[in-house]
């Protein structure tokens, strides 16, 4: 009778064992399925087979919709295809919930800025610093935001704060060259002489000095003109 219970016992072990393996068999089919198509997506995409990806993903989606990374994928989608209104719809529901990653945000955040809503863009920003205020990059995009909207100084002031977390960053250095051209005002000279071969012309002179500053709504330049024509001088204030 032992012997006998030991034998039952070791067969519902092996019976345990074989439903193990076939579950885990099962897993690694349907991982290697959702592989597959993952780059056949990623593949469509990049030859701008928008539609077609979006199929995929949005399967993808409705199978395993607590995969946070298919609704991501799905919104990008939408707005490389240039559908704004459908892609923000995917991940606006996403980025409130209290676990939303980094990368959620900065796909919606894009939506908005490509489709230039930057008020709109500089919320989710600054939801996203106030998530992750370490990411110096979220402070970054609200600085190009900003100058965006003509708001150049306080973009200055965010540039100034995260000057030394990004070095040799060409998103950072490439914003920064900006903002001093357009902060700097401008001081322009020239002079102009020209001369003929016959000895009964006399040279010609002109000569400009030019200021030039930058506002919000537009530039604004003034220019003194000096001139020099058979002995005549003469000045001209535009």
């Amino acid at each position: 009778r032992e012997a006998h219970s030991k034998y039952r016992l070791m067969r519902q072990y092996g019976l345990v064992a074989i439903i193990v393996f076939l579950f885990l068999l099962v897993c690694r089919a349907q991982q290697s399925s959702t592989d597959s198509l993952m780059n056949e997506a990623r593949r469509l995409a990049d030859a701008k087979e928008y539609e077609q990806a979006i199929q995929i993903i949005a399967g993808l989606r409705e199978r395993y919709p607590v995969n946070a990374d298919y609704t991501i994928w799905l919104g990008r989608l939408y707005s490389w295809k240039g559908d704004y209104e459908k892609g923000a719809s995917c991940l606006i529901p996403l980025v409130k919930t209290e676990k939303a990653s980094i990368e959620a945000f900065e796909a919606l955040i894009n939506i908005y800025t490509w489709s230039m809503q930057y008020d709109t863009a500089i919320v989710y920003t600054e939801e996203a610093i106030r998530r992750f205020p370490e990411t110096s990059s979220l402070l970054l995009r609200k600085a190009f935001l900003l100058e965006k909207k003509g708001e150049d100084k306080k973009a200055m002031q965010l540039m100034n704060i995260i000057k030394g977390r990004l070095n040799h960053d060409n998103e950072y250095e490439a914003l920064y060259t900006v903002l001093l051209r357009k902060k700097k005002n401008l001081i322009s000279l020239s002079y102009l002489n020209t001369s003929f071969n016959n000895p009964g012309f006399d040279p010609w002179h002109f000569a400009f000095i030019e200021y030039k500053r930058d506002f919000k709504q537009a530039p604004v330049v003034a220019r003194l003109n000096y001139g020099n024509l058979y002995h005549n001088s003469a000045l001209q204030v535009e």
